[in-house]
């Protein structure tokens, strides 16, 4: 194996797939934020005294993005400066405020033959090429590039960590080179490939690239019929284990040792409607779930259909897209037959931790089901994300800010994580370095609804009405549809603003039955409790109880009952929770 470099400066380890160590302890540290370090770290190798111009940032990190660089720059240096731990805005990095930046430390250049002691190797599937254009569906391609990465990450999640398949589809059609997208996503390895579709068969070409002087290490070619799809996947992950010398953990050596045919058609739905799922809009996750039971229907034995089948109820109830305690009676039994199939694949396990937690209130049961996902996959980020809601359901804010912190470890560019490590700091009452961390995902994704709605909470807690406001009407805007949720909230950022009239006229809107599925009855109270009006709000909560929603759980963390926690009601309600 060739040699790899790396950089060392004070007692810091930095490697440039973006691994930084403190005295051999990882330092978490996002693509970008690693990236703005690698251009500053190389620079001083070259010449210590260069100072780096705004611009080479821009065109070694943000090319593809349209973005200020300005505003990126400042996060990316302060969030490097916190990582750093700078007593003083010149230990590490000089600011030139009309020009750049430079690094003073001195740095070494160290030369080695293996990867940074941290966790294991990093790697990364990028979304296969489609070699024939529009006459063949990218959910296939999408679909089977997803199932080789959550296999991929099963065979031994000690040893190895791969990329959330969320996350490497940012790189669909990208033309960086393969160094630069294996720094931003801080792996060792990428596997690149191209795949072909014709009839009853399909054929696959895959290679695996060394990331730091992009050098091929293996390369194979698969030509498999549609129904031996099964084979293929095992075919693919043992021959990648076997070249990066990844061991299999026994459970996942005995998953391998007997795969079963299946029925095309059905794993052609299937891939379908995870690809679908992916898009997470109320529409796409309608169809996926409609493509998903049509995949059961023609072949039951699929342990992925029926797992991504309660995803989808899941998250449709998280937003009450649909009635949450029918949907989490669905995302239940799905998961169980998933694992009646599979008993050790670690995705039905968080999902039936979710249910069994924020919306059925099984606390007990929960953690347990949470555990033994983390235990089969300790690499899962949706497990750890999740597990952070039960932690702050339950007012243990310590453990909820360090699983999400873990989420985002594993899942860096997660939007949705990103954003809830907000949340988590907008519950401890932490309200501007919530909004801070939302502003910083909304500068990489300016119409993330979910931001603006969670930003514009926490600035109704600041006083900002106005500027609350004006990101609540953002998220119901920028929402891919209609949203019971945003629409509540939004009457209740008025009503906090003394737009009494304007307030009751945005709650009317908001509970007219006609206008959803499902009405948010927790959301409505909250902005009865705004507008002072208890008796409709504690009505709410009730129904809010009855309804099995998931977000009158965190009651006793959300700073938006504060108006009622003095009535003798609120504590009836915490003890119906079990909270």
């Amino acid at each position: 194996m060739p040699q790899e470099i790396s950089y060392e400066f004070g007692r810091f380890h930095f490697d440039p797939a973006g691994l930084l160590l403190w005295k051999g302890k990882e330092v978490p540290l996002p693509p970008k934020e690693a990236g703005v370090l690698l251009v500053l770290v190389e620079a001083w190798v070259r010449h210590p005294g260069d100072i780096v111009k705004k611009e080479d940032f821009y065109e070694e990190i943000w090319s593809d993005l349209n973005v200020n660089i300005d505003d990126c720059l400042k996060r990316a240096v302060f969030a490097l400066r916190k990582a750093l731990w700078e007593k003083d805005k010149t230990q590490y990095i000089k600011t030139y405020s009309t020009k750049g930046y430079r690094f003073v430390q001195d740095v070494r250049v160290a030369l080695n033959n293996q990867p940074p002691p941290s966790k294991g190797l990093k790697l990364a599937v990028l979304p296969f090429r489609n070699l024939v254009g529009g006459r063949q569906p990218e959910y296939f391609i999408d679909g089977l590039t997803d199932d080789i990465t959550t296999d991929l990450g099963r065979i031994n999640p000690e040893q190895l960590r791969v990329t959330p398949t969320v996350t490497a589809m940012r790189y669909k059609n990208t033309k960086k080179r393969i160094k630069q997208v294996g720094k931003e996503l801080a792996v060792q390895y990428v596997i690149v490939g191209t795949m072909f579709r014709s009839g009853g068969k399909f054929r696959v070409s895959v290679q695996l690239v060394q990331v730091a002087d992009e050098s091929q290490l293996w390369a194979e070619r698969y030509e498999r019929k549609l129904k031996d799809i099964s084979v293929f996947l095992r075919e693919i992950c043992l021959d990648i284990a076997r070249e990066i010398k990844i061991k299999l953990v026994p459970h996942e050596q005995a998953r391998f040792d007997y795969v079963a045919p299946v029925e095309p058609k059905a794993y052609d739905n299937y891939l379908n409607g995870r690809y679908l799922w992916n898009k997470r809009t109320p529409r796409s996750l309608r169809e996926a779930v409609s493509l998903l039971e049509k995949s059961i229907g023609l072949d039951p034995k699929i342990a992925r259909a029926h797992s991504n089948l309660a995803d989808c109820y899941a998250v449709m109830a998280s937003q009450s897209l649909m009635s949450p305690k029918e949907a989490c009676e669905k995302a239940r039994e799905s998961a169980m037959k998933a694992l009646d199939i599979d008993p050790a694949f670690a995705e039905p396990y968080a999902t039936l931790g979710f249910v069994h937690s924020v919306f059925e209130r099984q606390w007990p049961q929960a953690e347990k089901e949470f555990q033994q996902a983390i235990r089969l996959n300790p690499n899962y980020p949706t497990a750890h994300h999740w597990y952070s809601f039960y932690f702050a359901a339950l007012n243990r804010m310590k453990e909820a800010i360090e699983q999400v912190k873990k989420a985002q470890e594993l899942d860096s560019n997660s939007r949705m994580i990103k954003t809830n490590v907000g949340t988590m700091l907008y519950w401890t009452g932490k309200y501007e370095a919530a909004i801070e961390q939302y502003s910083q995902v909304l500068a990489f994704e300016p119409e993330f609804w979910y931001a603006y709605w969670m930003r514009g909470m926490a600035r109704d807690e600041e006083g900002q009405y106005r500027e609350a406001a004006a990101d609540h009407r953002r998220a119901v805007r920028n929402f891919p549809g209609q949203s019971p949720l945003l629409e509540a909230s939004l009457a209740r950022s008025l009503a906090l603003a003394g737009n009494i009239e304007d307030a009751r006229r945005q709650l009317k809107q908001a509970i007219k039955p006609s206008r959803y599925s499902e009405v948010s009855h927790y959301y409505i109270a909250t902005a009865y409790a705004a507008l002072g009006d208890k008796d409709a709000a504690f009505r709410s909560l009730s129904e809010s109880c009855a309804a099995h929603e998931m977000w009158v759980s965190f009651m006793h963390v959300d700073p938006k009952m504060a108006p009622l926690r003095r009535d003798a009601r609120y504590g009836r309600l915490r003890q119906a929770l079990s909270l």
